[in-house]
Protein backbone atom coordinates (compact mmCIF):
# COMPACT_ATOMS: atom_id res chain seq x y z
CA UNK A 1 0.00 0.00 0.00
CA UNK A 2 2.53 2.34 0.88
CA UNK A 3 4.37 1.56 -2.88
CA UNK A 4 1.23 1.94 -4.62
CA UNK A 5 0.71 5.65 -2.55
CA UNK A 6 4.29 6.41 -3.45
CA UNK A 7 4.19 6.00 -7.19
CA UNK A 8 0.99 7.45 -7.58
CA UNK A 9 2.61 10.77 -5.92
CA UNK A 10 5.19 10.75 -8.15
CA UNK A 11 3.26 9.96 -11.28
CA UNK A 12 6.15 9.71 -13.61
CA UNK A 13 6.48 6.74 -16.36
CA UNK A 14 9.93 6.14 -15.48
CA UNK A 15 9.40 5.81 -12.00
CA UNK A 16 8.88 2.62 -10.29
CA UNK A 17 9.17 0.48 -6.54
CA UNK A 18 10.61 -2.89 -7.04
CA UNK A 19 11.11 -5.16 -4.69
CA UNK A 20 14.74 -6.21 -3.75
CA UNK A 21 16.98 -9.13 -2.16
CA UNK A 22 16.69 -8.30 1.37
CA UNK A 23 19.87 -10.61 2.10
CA UNK A 24 22.38 -12.35 0.91
CA UNK A 25 21.88 -15.63 -1.17
CA UNK A 26 25.27 -17.52 -1.16
CA UNK A 27 27.58 -18.95 1.31
CA UNK A 28 28.77 -15.39 3.21
CA UNK A 29 25.05 -15.13 3.88
CA UNK A 30 25.57 -15.59 7.84
CA UNK A 31 29.17 -14.38 8.20
CA UNK A 32 28.60 -11.06 6.35
CA UNK A 33 26.57 -9.73 8.77
CA UNK A 34 28.82 -10.80 11.56
CA UNK A 35 31.49 -9.78 10.00
CA UNK A 36 29.97 -6.09 9.76
CA UNK A 37 28.96 -6.01 13.31
CA UNK A 38 32.44 -6.85 14.53
CA UNK A 39 33.46 -3.91 13.02
CA UNK A 40 30.79 -1.61 13.78
CA UNK A 41 32.46 -2.74 17.54
CA UNK A 42 35.92 -1.87 16.57
CA UNK A 43 34.85 1.32 14.51
CA UNK A 44 34.48 2.63 18.10
CA UNK A 45 37.85 2.21 19.47
CA UNK A 46 38.88 5.24 17.70
CA UNK A 47 40.76 8.09 20.26
CA UNK A 48 37.83 10.26 18.67
CA UNK A 49 35.47 7.98 20.42
CA UNK A 50 37.54 7.94 23.30
CA UNK A 51 34.59 8.98 25.64
CA UNK A 52 31.77 7.91 23.49
CA UNK A 53 30.94 4.69 25.61
CA UNK A 54 27.38 4.46 25.32
CA UNK A 55 27.67 4.31 21.19
CA UNK A 56 30.31 1.69 22.14
CA UNK A 57 28.20 -0.26 23.69
CA UNK A 58 25.36 -0.15 21.57
CA UNK A 59 27.47 -1.39 18.60
CA UNK A 60 28.51 -3.77 21.18
CA UNK A 61 25.49 -5.13 22.15
CA UNK A 62 24.05 -5.59 18.57
CA UNK A 63 27.32 -7.85 18.19
CA UNK A 64 26.14 -10.21 20.73
CA UNK A 65 22.79 -10.55 19.56
CA UNK A 66 23.91 -11.22 16.04
CA UNK A 67 25.98 -14.00 17.90
CA UNK A 68 22.90 -15.01 19.89
CA UNK A 69 24.57 -14.75 23.10
CA UNK A 70 22.42 -14.03 26.42
CA UNK A 71 24.55 -12.68 28.49
CA UNK A 72 25.53 -9.04 28.67
CA UNK A 73 29.11 -7.72 28.29
CA UNK A 74 30.09 -4.51 29.42
CA UNK A 75 32.67 -2.65 26.77
CA UNK A 76 34.70 -1.85 29.36
CA UNK A 77 35.13 -5.64 30.12
CA UNK A 78 37.31 -5.17 26.71
CA UNK A 79 39.80 -2.28 27.00
CA UNK A 80 41.64 -2.25 23.45
CA UNK A 81 44.70 0.68 23.72
CA UNK A 82 44.63 3.08 20.26
CA UNK A 83 47.09 0.79 18.21
CA UNK A 84 45.30 -2.37 18.84
CA UNK A 85 41.92 -1.00 17.81
CA UNK A 86 43.89 0.23 14.84
CA UNK A 87 44.91 -3.11 14.32
CA UNK A 88 41.65 -4.86 14.81
CA UNK A 89 39.73 -2.41 12.37
CA UNK A 90 42.22 -2.75 9.42
CA UNK A 91 42.11 -6.71 9.66
CA UNK A 92 38.30 -6.66 9.72
CA UNK A 93 38.32 -4.04 6.68
CA UNK A 94 40.58 -6.34 4.80
CA UNK A 95 38.30 -9.18 5.51
CA UNK A 96 35.74 -7.44 4.31
CA UNK A 97 37.28 -6.53 0.88
CA UNK A 98 37.83 -10.45 0.54
CA UNK A 99 33.63 -10.63 0.43
CA UNK A 100 32.94 -11.00 -3.01
CA UNK A 101 29.36 -9.59 -4.71
CA UNK A 102 26.38 -11.37 -4.19
CA UNK A 103 25.35 -13.22 -7.23
CA UNK A 104 21.73 -12.49 -6.09
CA UNK A 105 22.65 -8.87 -5.86
CA UNK A 106 24.52 -8.69 -8.73
CA UNK A 107 21.44 -10.25 -10.72
CA UNK A 108 19.12 -7.26 -9.30
CA UNK A 109 21.93 -5.07 -10.78
CA UNK A 110 21.72 -6.05 -14.26
CA UNK A 111 18.39 -6.74 -14.95
CA UNK A 112 17.19 -2.81 -14.35
CA UNK A 113 20.73 -1.46 -15.71
CA UNK A 114 21.24 1.52 -13.79
CA UNK A 115 23.11 4.47 -15.18
CA UNK A 116 24.52 5.03 -11.12
CA UNK A 117 23.28 2.86 -8.36
CA UNK A 118 22.08 5.73 -5.40
CA UNK A 119 21.85 4.19 -1.30
CA UNK A 120 20.60 6.33 1.40
CA UNK A 121 21.92 6.23 4.31
CA UNK A 122 24.69 3.28 3.35
CA UNK A 123 25.49 3.81 7.06
CA UNK A 124 23.53 2.41 9.40
CA UNK A 125 25.07 -0.84 11.44
CA UNK A 126 26.11 -3.51 9.00
CA UNK A 127 23.77 -2.23 6.86
CA UNK A 128 22.96 -4.62 3.50
CA UNK A 129 23.20 -1.88 0.79
CA UNK A 130 26.86 -3.17 1.48
CA UNK A 131 25.91 -5.70 -0.78
CA UNK A 132 24.17 -3.62 -3.68
CA UNK A 133 27.43 -1.39 -3.52
CA UNK A 134 29.31 -4.21 -4.24
CA UNK A 135 26.66 -5.70 -6.70
CA UNK A 136 27.23 -2.53 -8.87
CA UNK A 137 31.02 -2.56 -8.79
CA UNK A 138 31.72 -5.46 -10.77
CA UNK A 139 28.84 -4.02 -13.29
CA UNK A 140 30.89 -0.85 -13.21
CA UNK A 141 27.84 0.88 -12.20
CA UNK A 142 28.80 4.46 -9.96
CA UNK A 143 27.76 4.23 -6.73
CA UNK A 144 26.50 7.38 -5.22
CA UNK A 145 26.01 7.50 -1.26
CA UNK A 146 23.00 10.56 -0.03
CA UNK A 147 23.47 10.88 3.34
CA UNK A 148 20.19 10.43 5.34
CA UNK A 149 20.61 11.80 8.79
CA UNK A 150 22.87 14.45 10.54
CA UNK A 151 24.37 11.96 12.92
CA UNK A 152 25.03 8.47 9.64
CA UNK A 153 28.76 9.26 9.96
CA UNK A 154 29.28 9.82 13.83
CA UNK A 155 26.96 7.26 15.53
CA UNK A 156 25.91 4.39 13.05
CA UNK A 157 28.88 2.30 12.57
CA UNK A 158 31.78 1.67 10.27
CA UNK A 159 31.09 2.71 6.28
CA UNK A 160 31.91 -1.09 4.75
CA UNK A 161 32.04 -0.08 1.61
CA UNK A 162 32.92 3.15 0.41
CA UNK A 163 30.85 4.88 -2.57
CA UNK A 164 32.30 6.69 -5.71
CA UNK A 165 31.01 9.71 -4.45
CA UNK A 166 29.34 10.93 -1.45
CA UNK A 167 26.74 13.49 -0.47
CA UNK A 168 26.62 15.45 2.73
CA UNK A 169 25.04 17.81 4.63
CA UNK A 170 27.63 20.57 5.23
CA UNK A 171 31.18 21.00 6.25
CA UNK A 172 31.12 19.26 9.28
CA UNK A 173 30.38 15.69 7.96
CA UNK A 174 32.95 16.28 5.20
CA UNK A 175 35.15 16.59 8.20
CA UNK A 176 33.53 13.58 9.87
CA UNK A 177 33.41 11.14 6.63
CA UNK A 178 37.53 11.89 6.50
CA UNK A 179 38.37 11.87 10.19
CA UNK A 180 36.17 9.25 11.29
CA UNK A 181 36.26 6.90 8.20
CA UNK A 182 39.12 7.56 6.09
CA UNK A 183 36.76 9.09 3.00
CA UNK A 184 38.82 10.75 0.54
CA UNK A 185 37.59 14.68 1.02
CA UNK A 186 37.68 15.09 -2.83
CA UNK A 187 34.93 12.43 -3.63
CA UNK A 188 32.48 14.56 -1.22
CA UNK A 189 30.01 16.65 -2.51
CA UNK A 190 28.05 19.02 0.18
CA UNK A 191 24.33 19.36 -0.68
CA UNK A 192 22.24 20.60 1.83
CA UNK A 193 19.70 18.55 3.98
CA UNK A 194 17.27 17.21 1.19
CA UNK A 195 15.20 15.30 3.35
CA UNK A 196 13.81 18.36 4.82
CA UNK A 197 13.24 20.40 2.00
CA UNK A 198 8.99 19.66 2.22
CA UNK A 199 9.21 21.30 5.37
CA UNK A 200 9.97 25.01 4.28
CA UNK A 201 6.88 24.58 2.28
CA UNK A 202 4.72 23.90 5.39
CA UNK A 203 2.04 26.25 5.97
CA UNK A 204 0.17 26.88 9.44
CA UNK A 205 -3.40 25.49 9.14
CA UNK A 206 -4.84 26.98 12.10
CA UNK A 207 -4.44 30.35 13.85
CA UNK A 208 -1.65 30.63 17.05
CA UNK A 209 -4.86 30.86 19.13
CA UNK A 210 -6.58 28.11 17.78
CA UNK A 211 -3.12 25.98 18.22
CA UNK A 212 -2.82 27.39 21.89
CA UNK A 213 -5.93 27.03 23.21
CA UNK A 214 -6.47 23.12 24.22
CA UNK A 215 -3.13 23.32 26.12
CA UNK A 216 -4.70 26.77 27.82
CA UNK A 217 -1.36 28.08 27.24
CA UNK A 218 -0.96 32.21 26.25
CA UNK A 219 -0.87 32.42 22.51
CA UNK A 220 0.72 36.41 23.55
CA UNK A 221 4.14 34.82 24.94
CA UNK A 222 6.60 33.29 23.85
CA UNK A 223 6.83 29.63 24.45
CA UNK A 224 9.44 26.88 23.92
CA UNK A 225 8.10 23.54 22.22
CA UNK A 226 10.64 20.19 23.21
CA UNK A 227 10.00 17.49 21.03
CA UNK A 228 12.23 15.47 22.67
CA UNK A 229 14.84 12.97 21.40
CA UNK A 230 15.60 8.95 21.06
CA UNK A 231 15.39 6.39 23.63
CA UNK A 232 18.64 5.63 23.01
CA UNK A 233 19.42 9.24 24.27
CA UNK A 234 16.54 9.72 26.71
CA UNK A 235 14.54 6.74 27.61
CA UNK A 236 12.72 8.53 30.39
CA UNK A 237 12.15 11.71 29.11
CA UNK A 238 8.42 11.47 29.27
CA UNK A 239 7.97 11.27 32.90
CA UNK A 240 11.05 13.34 34.30
CA UNK A 241 9.26 16.49 31.85
CA UNK A 242 5.71 15.59 33.84
CA UNK A 243 7.62 16.07 37.01
CA UNK A 244 9.27 19.02 36.00
CA UNK A 245 6.01 20.44 34.39
CA UNK A 246 4.16 19.49 37.90
CA UNK A 247 6.34 21.08 39.93
CA UNK A 248 6.50 24.23 37.77
CA UNK A 249 10.15 24.30 37.34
Amino acid sequence: ERDRRLTERIGHERFAVVACPEERGDRWRRSAPLLRSARDWAHYYQPLYARASKLHQRALTRLLRELGASAALDVDALPLSAPAGARLRDTLAQLEDTIPADPLHEEFVARHTPDVLLVTPGLHFGSGQTDFMKAARTQRVPVWMLLFSWDNLSTKGALHAKPDRLFVWNARQVQEATDLHGFPAERVTVVGAPRFDEFFELRSQISRKQFFAPMGLDPTRRTLLYLCSSRFIAAEEDRKSTRLNSSHV
